[in-house]
């Protein structure tokens, strides 16, 4: 036997000879297998099933297993291996998943051998038949369940249900928390469950369940019952009688228990339910005594009928028998006493301008006077609604030297009552001088209040205003609204100023009358200084916690603060609950909780908080402490059994077997005295590897196992002796080829000949050593293995089974010898080499060649390098022999690599992908010039070649890698001459494996590009010619590719885990070997149907409005987030979309071929909201590339914004046409005779009109001088309008003359002329207004409407004759019209013949529309419709209907309002007329300018009207603007018009853009201002990187919901052809967009800041993930759902200036977090000075290189962020603000308020809110860790440097800070947690192990483990505290969850390794998944 005493080996032994071979074949001959089904089952859902060979030979591999269910077949399976004589094999079927949906029964066949593939003995036993119940009912509860037999400490819950299950009952003494269980597993229908060691007098909840035989598990309700108490003698008081004597309410209260009732308790008088008085008892009550005793209330009967109830110990200061007897209530019948006045009124105080009215009542009652200068006649009322007996009004404002008559008045429940006249005169006017002084100053709450006094000899009047002052600037000011006369005071309030304690010393000061309101006798008195001392030092814990144990059930927690503070301990023994507390309201520095009632043996955590009688509190991180056990029995070790660990080395699991493991604390295994393990949890077990202990493995050990428990220790010691095991050998031939053949002149070899003969072989061992220097994922150790190769003894050679020569042992595992083959014969020969690394591990392998005779042919030979990432493969296809050989095609094959198709000159190359990818056959198909097939001469070569990129899989044994394993085949033209020849690559060109050779280029690898080939293939029909293009991206970026398929490929978690596994040889993107996992790169090929997305659930994010958000569905942020489920990602993650293989081949092409040099920018806005901000969206972003231009490098060439409504314009014209007007002009635009379409200006200076037309309106210059002129009498009050009144065609202008009283017509050739006008009487009055138009379908001329708000409104239509000369009017309609309504005649309903006439409602806010004979026929909300608004109507979009136009003329943050409201718009509902969607729009933009509708009365002065100026069919809406002296041209067509010209621009540029940045609103097909159909009318050849910054851009399956502010699900389908894919198939390469509604204010900082961030040298993606993973890691929930919702769709290697290809060399890596600095413990840190930009009046504050925070209703201030790298072994405890320094204070800032609107859901202005009062933010920092790779992390610290005070507007900036980061070197290290499943159904048990070590000394700690939902982080579970304590060198811990009753969904397990003190020593998390049941 031979031993390695160095490395830990495994051997496989291969022994076989060629004469062996022959008689096994002999013997196979003449025995047959037997196969027969032994058994079947069902397990976890999947049918299994075991085979046995009961026949007398092998059953060979490759025959199948099916499975038939019910008679219908439901799956089969390959048997992959052989089966030996008497052998079995189990397997299981993958595809049909068991599940039980119904009672019943099932029949179920396996039949193995389905196709007699195996030649048997007996064919007639293949098949097994089971009959399967299915019992999916649950029992059923028939009785109770009850608690019985209920004592001080015990009780028995009793239940029966209707079939035999067992027993449980969990309880506990809080609701719905069932820490006891207690069950018996005794099938049965009547249950009984007895409970023991309860607490007396205390309630228990519980709850019942029963699982029956088949898993259906019942769950009652929960019940309670209460345990009895201890039998002590208590007093019971109650009231025996109530009664009214002497006006007082007496009362006998007595005892009726077994004690005494002690003096002291209080008793309470209520009537009609109003506390009225209490009595103290101030003597005992003896048992079955009493006392009488009355309330010291005067009687007075409020009613007839009053209640009076009296309550005994009102303040429960007795303990009782019963609390609940206390009470006694009456009605007490009285007379109820009439209001009267009982003295007065009398008149005191009386001044020249006050007079004080004094008067009683016998009952309390309001007060009220009135007053006036005439008997009886009383113009003045004071009331105070205080009830009172004594009145007292002061009556103001009176005038000096007058005669008053007054009456007073009171009343309440019991009347009113009512004075006599009396009266009083006032004192005549004196001159007398006030002088104002500030009496007092002082605090009151959070507000500063102070007395103002008069202390001259005169009156001063009311509202004058005091102001407050600090630092010497006016913080507030209050208005002092009473007159004082002299003496008098008054009290004001600063209310806006919030006051709090930052400093020491505060100093104010309060001046009186600062405006000067008040003259007075001296104005330098009025100011007063107060000092305000602050004690600013902060509640702290200076000492402690610290847990005390006392006993097994006791302990006390003591800690000590800096103040006088409450007590109060929070404790319990589930990780992170802390359900349990005890209290202390005595305020002290030195704090003592104890603690009763523990469970013995039990870890428990606990946290004090302390809290200042002024409410300021202070709350501790947790503590840990155990109790001790009762006693433990002494453990027994029974037994130690040993397991062989399925490892390629030599490992065995040993496990202790022990009599009983409760109360087992742990077990120690050593194994020859050195400690192996440590495992705290059952089964108790280690793992023995005897290679990594001593090195040596195959002799004797002793195994020791030590068990503790408590104070009880077993050992037990055996010997183990592993069996011997061979070392793998590895051997093969480099030459001859496999059938290689040997070309001979004759029939024998001729002398001399020597065919060479080289074999590679070796014994393949496995050493074990650290992984130094080598970058690991978390939880996985540090210890690696590596296969190194030995050498052999030697190779002995046989041909034909003759020994023909040996070699010995090669240092370089090559073994040549050159075979003397003369005088071999023609035919086949049989080369054996025998590779001998001992007696008795040999490894035999064969090779056959040929040897023949005949005409040369063709050969063929490889050649393959790696490039990089890439393997570039030849074929060598050489024709040796004497005539042409015509080839069509090569096929070539490669396993495990994708090979890329491509076309060259003379051949192309097709690919064809086995299922799941895992082989392709490789056709090169050859064609020569002309011709169809391609000649290969005699004697010459061709040379073919093709690159291939290895590809990762996630199965057993999928780490196989061949080129050419199968046969080249060369096939001719005809398919007869086909040539096969094996050329197998073992070496590339280099000399190195190929093996060796793919760990080399995975390992240089930073990129990993997946899909799943056999679901794309069942998408798109074919999966080839997108995996060939993964290919090339790969090539092109230094990437991989990898085929998750198959079971599991369905889960996210499932994939990502894929992605871990691979991801851990590969290279981060800095080059560090190993670094992977740290920051490379991920591409997701597929829509979620290929590879799934995930659905988050996220802290709940409430939106303004009332919705809500509670997950994101088809998010790709967790498939970056490798290293610890902490929601931010490690790895930059892109994913391609599309609905077809085109689609994402066209992404793929677009990143790279690509003219991208970001030199070329544009930014757009569709924001339509009043809120939403165009300089800050779109703008902004522009800011930050003009600002990266003038730098130099990037976005030189245009930065462009662009926003939407510009387009209104016509021709974007957005500043109008020069238009001299001046106030009082008039504006109409006509289709004037001999003119045409003109704009006119009439002058009512003049009396006349200018009109120039359309060709000669001009933005400079319009050229009035000379302009046509005509004469009209017109003033600047009269109406203006045109029409073709006459019917030919042409319009006329009419005018209101309200001087003349006269209806003027003009321009109406022959009629008039340009010096005649026509003239026709009309009642005219201010506010009319005119309008024309068809108003009847039967004219063929517009009629003149004429509105008047006279008599409520009516409405006169006016004729004119065609011929002119006359005008007649026609009727008169009662319509509602008022001053400053507008009027319109046109067509808004299609049903109505004709125009209608429209009145737009200054009051109604609302459009009416009517017929021509008066009837209402629809109504139009319009809010807001004002006074000035401007009402016009006409053909906007040349459909032939009419559409109206509102313009607002109010400003909202600086914009204004266009609403456009389509025909047939409204529609009667059932709250009444309602807008239909999509018929109306609305318009926010500062580019509209309106100055208020120019009116008949009022004083505006614009003018709007509507004609087709340009002449293109579609009317636009003229707006003529006096103050501007412009005429401006809005488009009104709003769905088309003036997304043509929009269109029209971007088309001229879309072969520049580089980055086209989009804001505003969204949906899946659209991203304001653009949809899907705009798009696709772009080019955007350059490949442009898109970010659309809206609501749900980036859903690209068009499913979302959300929660609506009734609480009901909403739930929207908007189709799966969303806007991101419509800019990838107009050429976009990168697309990033929201998959849910996302916050507009997130939306508005994202945009700028991802841009300045973005370093020109970074890829796309990787400033994608570092920009989201710092929003991920922010802490912000706001900020966390954006950076979870925002997907980034395309190469997230594209973009960066410089190619984006990582090609650092694995040997020596640049970056390297074992390289980083170490964290400072007291870092200072200097802020950049903070800068300010103003925009609608906003003051926006930001600190370059920080960011800004965003929380609801907050205040929006700039917040910085700073990162430090944690080194492995070091753990952040704290981190605190040690100083801050550099103060700089501001008064003034208007900072905007953070208001959480979704883009997608409201198009209008958020309503004001209003912050919280104080400061904010109302912290200095916050911190977290980001766990890193190789237990490296990440501290990310936010600093809150700005603090601000909206009421007041003061700001404080800090600019140094110092920090105290508290760290702990830990010793301790988690090697790995991880579950038994990474999902599972709902209500499974979920089990997680953990693997640690200690390094050093033992040390106690606490395992402290809970159960969170992934995404949110929400609690969900907290699982028992469990003890581990002694931990020393490596150990092992599990704990179980049960899911029942949990959502499904991801979820992660958290556990932490605490010290006693509760400081965290290590940490890690595991994800799993819950499955849907469906």
């Amino acid at each position: 036997m031979r031993t390695d005493s160095k490395h830990a080996i495994r051997t496989r032994q291969y022994l076989v000879f060629t004469v062996a071979i022959c008689l096994f074949q002999a013997a196979v001959s003449q025995a047959q297998p037997d196969l027969i089904v032994v058994d079947q089952w069902e397990e976890s859902g999947w049918v299994h099933f075991k085979l046995k060979n009961s026949g007398t030979a092998p059953a060979k591999a490759g025959h199948t297993t099916g499975l038939a269910v019910d008679g219908a077949a439901a799956d089969s399976v390959v048997v992959s291996v052989a089966i030996a004589v008497g052998g079995a094999y189990e397997g299981s079927f993958p595809k049909y998943f068991w599940k039980c949906t119904a009672d019943g029964s099932h029949t179920v066949v396996v039949r193995t051998d389905v196709y007699d593939t195996i030649s048997e003995s007996n064919e007639k036993n293949n098949s097994r038949e089971e009959t399967w119940i299915c019992d999916v009912t649950a029992p059923k509860i028939t009785e109770g369940p009850k608690a019985t037999s209920i004592t001080q400490t015990s009780a028995s819950i009793v239940w029966t249900t209707n079939e035999n299950s067992d027993s449980v009952v969990k309880y506990g003494t809080a609701s719905g928390i069932y820490k006891l269980t207690r069950s018996n597993q005794l099938m049965a229908t009547s249950h009984v469950i007895p409970l023991d060691e309860l607490k007396s007098d205390t309630k228990y909840y519980y709850v019942v369940e029963s699982t029956d035989a088949h898993g259906n598990t019942v769950q009652s309700s929960e019940h309670t019952f209460r345990t009895l108490a201890e039998q002590v003698d208590l007093p019971d008081l109650y009231i025996a009688d109530i009664w009214l004597q002497n006006e007082l309410v007496y009362f006998r209260i007595g005892n009726s228990g077994s004690a005494s009732a002690a003096a002291g308790h209080t008793a309470s008088l209520y009537v009609e339910n109003q506390l009225k008085a209490t009595h103290e008892v101030t003597s005992a009550i003896p048992p079955n005594g009493s006392v009488d005793l009355a309330f010291k209330y005067p009687w007075a009967c409020p009613n007839p009928q009053p209640t009076v109830r009296v309550e005994a110990d009102s303040a429960d200061v007795i303990e009782e028998q019963d609390e609940q007897n206390n009470s006694r209530q009456e009605v007490l019948p009285c007379e109820v006493e009439t209001l009267e006045i009982a003295s007065g009124p009398t008149v005191e105080d009386i001044t020249q301008t006050e007079a004080t009215i004094v008067w009683t009542t016998n009952q309390s009652s309001d007060s009220a006077v009135r007053c006036g200068t005439s008997p009886g006649q009383y113009t003045r009322e004071k009331w105070d609604a205080a009830q009172t007996e004594n009145h007292k009004v002061l009556l103001d404002d009176l005038t000096p030297g007058t005669q008053y008559f007054f009456v007073v008045q009171s009343q309440n429940q019991s009347g009113t009552a009512v004075s006599v006249e009396q009266t009083f005169q006032t004192q005549a006017e004196q001159s007398l001088t006030p002088d104002l002084v500030v009496d007092s100053i002082w605090q009151q709450d959070n507000q500063i209040r102070c007395k103002i006094k008069n202390i001259g000899d005169g009156p001063a009047a009311a509202n004058h205003r005091a102001g407050l002052y600090t630092s010497g600037r006016l913080v507030d000011s209050a208005v002092a609204t009473v007159g004082l006369d002299p003496g008098e005071t008054v009290d004001v309030t600063f209310v806006k100023f919030y006051f709090e304690c930052h400093d020491a010393e505060h100093v104010f000061r309060v001046t009186a009358d600062i405006d000067d309101r008040v003259f007075e006798q001296d104005e330098t008195n009025n100011s007063l200084d107060w000092t305000v001392q602050c004690d600013v030092t902060p509640l702290r814990i200076i000492e402690g916690p610290v847990g005390r144990v006392m006993t097994t059930t006791t302990a006390e927690i003591l800690w000590t603060t800096n103040k006088p503070s409450d007590s109060n301990a929070l404790y319990d023994c589930y990780s992170g609950i802390f359900g349990l507390s005890k209290s202390s309201s005595q305020q002290a520095t030195e704090h003592t909780i104890h603690l009763l009632g523990l469970t013995p043996g039990t870890v428990y955590q606990f946290k004090v908080r302390s809290a200042t009688d002024d409410g300021e509190s202070v709350e501790s991180k947790p503590g840990y402490f155990r109790t001790p056990p009762k006693g433990h029995k002494q453990p027994k070790i029974l037994d130690m059994t040993f397991e062989r660990e399925p490892t390629d080395f030599p490992c065995y699991r040993i496990t202790a077997i022990l009599d009983d493991v409760n109360g087992v604390d742990k077990v120690e295994f050593f194994a020859d005295g050195s400690r192996l393990q440590t495992d705290y949890t059952p089964p108790f077990q280690a793992v023995f590897a005897p290679g990594i202990v001593r090195g040596e493995i195959f002799r004797p050990w002793t195994i020791e196992t030590t068990v503790v428990a408590g104070d009880g220790i077993a050992s037990m010691a055996i010997p183990f002796e592993p069996a011997y095991e061979c070392n793998e050998i590895s051997a093969e031939f480099e030459y001859p080829f496999r059938n290689e053949t040997f070309y001979i002149p004759g029939e024998t070899v001729p002398e001399g000949t020597e065919i060479p003969i080289r074999v590679y072989a070796c014994m393949r061992s496995t050493i074990i050593h650290d992984a130094g220097g080598v970058e690991l994922p978390p939880g996985e150790s540090g210890l690696r293995l590596e296969f190194v190769d030995l050498p052999l003894e030697e190779v002995q050679f046989y041909v034909n089974s003759v020994h023909v020569g040996t070699v010995p042992s090669q240092s370089d595992h090559r073994y040549e010898f050159n075979w003397d083959a003369e005088g071999m014969r023609l035919g086949r020969c049989v080369l054996r080499a025998d590779a001998v690394a001992n007696d008795q591990c040999i490894q035999t392998i064969t090779q056959d060649i040929e040897i023949e005779q005949g005409e040369p042919e063709i050969e063929a030979t490889r050649q393959v390098w790696r490039e990089a990432n890439a393997f570039r493969i030849r074929l060598n296809i050489r024709n040796r022999g004497t005539v042409s050989y015509f080839c069509d095609v090569v096929r070539d094959n490669v396993d495990g690599l994708q090979p890329i198709q491509d076309s060259f000159d003379d051949y192309s190359v097709w690919t064809t992908p086995s299922a799941g990818g895992r082989q392709n056959d490789v056709t090169l198909d050859l064609r020569s010039e002309g011709a169809g097939l391609y000649e290969i001469e005699a004697h010459h070569t061709v040379r073919l070649e093709y690159y291939a990129i290895p590809v990762q899989y996630f199965l057993l044994g999928a780490s196989k890698y061949e080129i050419g394993e199968e046969p080249v085949e060369v096939v001719d033209s005809a398919g007869s001459d086909e040539w096969t020849i094996s050329c197998p690559c073992i070496r590339t060109e280099d000399d190195i494996l190929l093996d060796d050779e793919i760990d080399s280029a995975i390992a240089g690898s930073d990129y990993l590009i997946i899909t799943n080939p056999d679901l794309c293939a069942s998408e798109f029909g074919a999966a080839a010619f997108v995996l060939s293009e993964m290919a090339r991206l790969a090539y092109h970026r230094n990437g991989i590719l990898g085929y998750p398929f198959g079971v599991g490929s369905d889960d996210p978690v499932w994939i990502r885990n894929c992605v871990k596994s691979w991801g851990r040889e590969m290279s981060g993107s800095d080059g560090a070997a190993g670094g992977y996992l740290s920051n490379g790169y991920l591409l997701l090929v597929g829509e979620t149907e290929i590879l799934p997305s995930w659905t988050v659930n996220t802290t709940d994010v409430d939106w303004t409005g009332g919705s809500r958000s509670t997950e994101v569905k088809y998010s790709d942020l967790p498939y970056g987030d490798v290293v610890s489920s902490d929601n931010v990602p490690e790895l930059s993650v892109g994913r391609l979309i599309g609905d077809s293989a085109g689609a994402l081949m066209q992404a793929i092409q677009s990143s790279l071929y690509t003219g991208f040099d970001r030199s070329y920018g544009v930014s757009t806005s569709g924001d339509e909201g009043a809120t939403g901000n165009f300089v800050g969206r779109a703008r902004d972003v522009r800011d930050v590339w003009v600002g990266q231009a003038e730098d130099g490098g990037i976005m030189a060439e245009r930065a462009r914004t662009h926003h939407w409504t510009a387009y209104v314009h016509k021709d974007q014209i957005t500043d109008g046409f020069d238009f001299p007007m001046d106030s009082g002009d008039g504006f109409v635009t006509a289709n004037l005779a001999g003119y045409g379409m003109s704009a006119i200006r009439v002058e009512p200076d003049t009396d006349e009109g200018r009109f120039v037309t359309v060709d000669n309106l001009d933005p400079d210059s319009t050229p009035f001088s000379g302009a046509a002129r005509f004469v009209l009498p017109f003033a600047s009050g009269d109406a203006l309008t045109s029409g073709d009144i006459d019917g030919d065609g042409v319009d006329e202008i009419v005018v209101g003359n309200l001087g003349l009283n006269r209806l003027v017509v003009v321009c109406d050739p022959p009629s008039t002329t340009s010096v005649t006008y026509l003239g026709f009487d009309a009642e005219l009055e201010p506010w009319d207004v005119i309008a024309c138009g068809h108003l009847y379908d039967t004219w063929t001329k517009e009629a003149i409407v004429v509105a008047r708000p006279i008599d409520g409104g009516t409405v006169d239509i006016y004729e004119y004759a065609d011929a002119g000369g006359a005008m007649a009017w026609h009727d008169q309609l009662d319509i509602p019209f008022s001053s400053y309504d507008g009027l319109v005649v046109a067509d808004m309903d299609p049903n109505n013949a004709g125009d209608e006439i429209i009145i737009g409602s200054d009051s109604a806010q609302r459009i009416y529309v009517y017929c021509e004979e008066g009837s209402l026929l629809m109504e139009i909300p319009c809010e807001p419709y004002t006074a000035y608004d401007s009402l016009v109507g006409g053909d906007f979009d040349g459909d032939g209907a009419d559409e109206l136009a509102v313009l607002i003329d109010d400003v909202t943050d600086g914009k204004r309002r266009l609403h456009i409201f389509n025909n047939a718009c409204v529609t009667y509902g059932a709250s009444g007329w309602e807008l239909i969607k999509n018929r109306s729009s609305l318009i926010y933009s500062r580019f509209l300018e309106c100055e208020g509708a120019r009116t008949t009365g009022g004083s505006g002065t614009g003018t709007v009207t509507c004609d087709d100026l340009d002449g293109d069919g579609k009317e636009e809406i003229c707006v003529a603007h006096v103050g501007n002296d412009r005429l401006y041209l809005l488009d009104g067509h709003y769905a088309d018009g003036w997304m043509d010209r929009y269109l029209a621009l971007l088309q001229d540029i879309q072969d520049r853009i580089d980055v086209f940045v989009l804001n505003g609103h969204g949906n899946p097909g659209y991203c304001s201002p653009l949809g899907n159909g705009q798009v696709a009318t772009l080019s955007l050849t350059t490949g442009p990187l898109v970010f659309a910054l809206s609501c749900l851009t980036g859903n690209y399956e068009g499913t979302w919901s959300l929660i609506n502010s009734s609480g009901a699900l909403e739930t929207h389908l908007d189709g799966d052809d969303g806007i991101a894919e419509t800019f990838f198939q107009q050429g976009a390469a990168v697309y990033i967009g929201a998959t849910e509604v996302s916050p507009s204010g997130n939306n508005s900082t994202a945009g700028p800041a991802f841009m300045q961030a973005w370093d020109p040298s970074q890829t796309a993606g990787r400033a994608f993930r570092d920009y989201r993973r710092g929003r991920a890691a922010s802490g912000d929930a706001w900020w966390e759902f954006w950076a979870m919702e925002y997907n980034y769709y395309g190469d997230p290697k594209f973009g960066a200036l410089d190619g984006g290809i990582s090609g650092a060399s694995i040997d020596e890596p640049d970056v390297s977090i074992a390289a980083a600095e170490p964290l400072p413990s007291n870092p200072e840190i200097e802020l950049p000075d903070y800068q300010i930009a103003t925009t609608d009046g906003k003051d926006h504050v930001t600190i370059p290189g920080g960011d800004v925070l965003i929380e609801p209703n907050t205040p929006m201030v700039p917040i910085y962020r700073v990162e430090w790298e944690v080194p492995p072994g070091v753990v952040v405890q704290n981190v605190e603000t040690q100083q801050r320094s550099g103060l700089q204070t501001d008064i003034g800032l208007v900072l905007p308020v953070a208001v959480m609107m979704i883009d997608a859901l409201n198009g209008s202005a958020a309503s004001d809110v209003e912050p919280k009062p104080g400061w904010c933010p109302d912290r200095e920092l916050d911190w977290r860790i980001i766990p890193g790779a190789n237990g490296a992390s990440t501290l990310a610290v936010t600093l809150y440097p700005f603090e601000y005070n909206w009421q007041t507007t003061e700001s404080r900036f800090y600019k140094q800070f110092v920090l105290d980061i508290k760290t702990l070197d830990s010793r301790v290290r988690i090697d790995t947690l991880f579950t038994d499943s990474k999902a599972y159904a709902p209500g499974d048990l979920v089990t997680t192990k953990l693997w640690l070590h200690v390094e050093g000394e033992a040390q106690d700690t606490f395992a402290d483990t809970v159960i969170r939902q992934y995404g949110s982080d929400e609690l969900i579970e907290g699982l028992l505290l469990d003890d581990l304590s002694g931990l020393v060198g490596t150990a092992s811990y599990a704990a179980t969850w049960d899911s029942t009753g949990a959502a499904p969904g991801y979820y992660y397990v958290e556990t932490k390794i605490v010290d006693t003190a509760g400081q965290i020593l290590a940490r890690q998390t595991a994800l799993f998944r819950l499955k849907s049941q469906e």
